[in-house]
């Protein structure tokens, strides 16, 4: 086997584990989160996206208020006050996770990281 056919092997086995762990570390990201938008009153969400538009969120409404008063004031006030409890409810769900889930998420970073540097290599 030359070189090349070596190194192109390394290289479609190091992106097929990429994609494998990452579905890992999916699973153990996403979990199912109560609230009022769902029929059930339950949703499953991904963390990390979930957190990403909340902040997206929260920075809208901090930011985009300009006067301190009127109805529209209130409203968003109220949005930002709930976005911010919720993403406080989603760092308490991440710490937990971390806690039950920390070996397997670090070794899945490193495996991540290690597959990408050989597909950095080559």
């Amino acid at each position: 086997m030359t070189n090349e056919i070596k190194t192109a092997n390394l290289q479609t086995t190091a992106k097929n584990q990429i994609v494998k762990l990452e579905k890992y570390l999916e699973q153990i990201y996403t979990v199912e989160v109560d609230t009022e938008f769902a029929s059930s009153g339950k949703k499953e969400i991904n963390l990390a996206e979930e957190k990403a538009i909340v902040r997206d969120l929260i920075y809208v409404y901090e930011n985009g208020l300009q006067a301190n008063e009127g109805s529209i004031y209130e409203e968003y006030s109220k949005y930002l006050s709930n976005a911010r409890e919720y993403l406080d409810k989603l760092m308490d769900i991440e710490t937990d996770i971390n806690s039950k889930h920390g070996s397997d998420i670090k070794n899945l970073n490193a495996l991540i990281f290690h597959f990408n540097r050989i597909l950095d290599n080559n």
